[in-house]
């Protein structure tokens, strides 16, 4: 049998074209099943911003939820762009220009390209690759202008101007990114004497700006007083099989293991593979964290692969069939997520219910539901809400979460009246999801009850599952 050779042209060709193919999946099932476009709700809130920016300009408050806007790059993006068709393209540009910036990144590392095509794989096989680059999220600029600094960093010192230029933009994209890339930076040059002067050079460029940008921001608003509404459970947080909308595949994960005990092995790099295995153990407590380990996890992965394949085993129909099972694998929560997101909310049905709202609704009226509906009543309906699911700098996101909670489960109706006043609340929206789970798991609890107080509450739409209730006031 005529062994394949692995060239650089073969590997990164390949790689483009089954990371373009997988990006597209998501978009063109929805498409496939008449779903919107746009999967989840964090895609509804940069078209919201963005849309909002391209007609009246930089807003000091958010519309429609009273919350203070932090400027994001992504948003004058999409606003100097066209915000849908930018929704669509700028991430999967993102992807495949990361994807190649990786690839160099890569072979300016000194690795041989059967290693390269192990972590290429691993990457473009990754829950969080497809999630950064196919779904619209203000992580993908971020990222890819994280790896063109980090390719300037690594070349020759000609270079170092445009990476110091990158890295100095990187803090108007928050304190997370810069955090990151300061350690990201640290990481190699402990094992690169020579860049330890540019190192320091980039720590204090951007840490000045840093303060410069967010000291102000700190001061007018305060640190976000933001309750996390993410599951407690760190697995489901960690792996994308359990659930998470951004996480690791389980095989991707058990290959890092794999990968560290390769790498311990070969006594190289220790420290700086150490650091970024400290930084993944603070993404139990920082789940945004995960997001920025996107492309480290690969590599640890992609060297653990690389070791499987690599080594001797006593029987080859065994190593094979492990090889097989690692790969389908892989591919299995690839493939799961890709389900999964492009059978998400909002449908067809959502959107209906919600152009009904905007067309029989006034203006001002305030609507009530779950959190994770609040993004699409702001975007499609353009209505106000109480709370969606962005919670940094909500005013009382304490108090307004415990109201909603007892409106949702409440059978005293005296009490639901005085928080639905308090709220200035016109509307109720309730979806299927509510109803099978999300909120409530019988028939009758809560609020549901309180409905047939015709006084009170009218029925005013009824399709598909989907119901929208009139709060009558006592006054009117």
């Amino acid at each position: 049998m005529k062994k394949i050779k692995l060239t650089d042209n073969k590997i990164l060709f390949t790689c483009m074209f089954f990371s373009l193919l997988l990006l597209l999946l998501i978009p063109s099932i929805r498409l496939l099943k008449d779903k919107p476009i746009f999967p989840e709700d964090h895609p509804y809130y940069h078209l919201k911003m963005s849309e909002y920016i391209k007609e009246e300009g930089l807003p000091v408050q958010e519309p429609l939820i009273g919350r203070p806007y932090i400027p994001q790059p992504y948003h004058l993006i999409l606003a100097i762009t066209n915000p849908f068709l930018g929704s669509l393209i700028i991430p999967l540009l993102c992807g495949i220009i990361s994807l190649i910036l990786f690839y160099l990144i890569l072979k300016e590392l000194n690795l041989n390209p059967l290693k390269i095509t192990t972590i290429l794989l691993t990457l473009i096989l990754s829950p969080i690759f497809i999630f950064l680059f196919s779904v619209s999220n203000q992580y993908t600029l971020t990222i890819t202008l994280i790896l063109a600094g980090f390719l300037f960093f690594i070349k020759d010192k000609k270079y170092f101007i445009p990476s110091l230029i990158i890295f100095a933009s990187i803090p108007f994209f928050g304190i997370l990114p810069s955090i990151f890339s300061i350690l990201l930076l640290l990481a190699y040059s402990i094992n690169n004497k020579e860049k330890t002067k540019y190192f320091f050079a980039v720590f204090s460029s951007v840490i000045l700006i840093l303060l410069a940008y967010q000291i102000p921001l700190l001061y007018h608003y305060g640190f976000p007083n933001s309750t996390k509404l993410i599951n407690p459970n760190i697995l489901i947080n960690l792996l994308s099989d359990l659930g998470s909308t951004a996480g690791y595949g389980t095989f991707a994960v058990l290959l890092s293991f794999v990968g560290l005990y390769y790498i311990w092995k070969q006594k190289k790099y220790i420290i700086t593979y150490a650091l970024f295995f400290l930084l993944a153990m603070f993404s139990f407590f920082i789940p945004e964290i995960y997001i920025y380990l996107g492309f480290i996890v690969p590599i640890f992965a992609g060297f653990g692969l690389f070791y499987i394949i690599k080594k001797k085993w006593k029987v080859d129909l065994i190593k094979t069939l492990t090889i097989i099972l690692i790969v389908c694998g892989l591919l299995f929560s690839t493939l799961s997520y890709i389900n999964n997101t492009s059978n998400s909310l909002p449908d067809q049905k959502t959107i209906k219910s919600l152009n009904w709202l905007r067309e029989n609704s006034a203006t001002t009226d305030k609507i009530f539901s779950h959190h994770s509906k609040g993004l699409w009543i702001q975007t499609i309906s353009s209505r106000p809400v109480v709370l969606d699911s962005r919670t940094y700098y909500i005013d009382a996101i304490k108090e307004k979460l415990n109201d909603s909670n007892t409106t949702f489960y409440s059978r005293n109706l005296e009490k639901t009246r005085s928080i639905l006043d308090k709220y200035n609340i016109k509307y109720i929206y309730i979806d299927e999801k509510m109803k099978q789970g999300q909120v409530w798991t019988r028939e009758q609890q809560g609020i549901l009850f309180l409905f047939r107080n015709n006084k009170t509450f009218k029925k005013v739409y009824n399709r598909s599952s989907i119901e929208i209730w009139e709060y009558l006031k006592q006054n009117d």
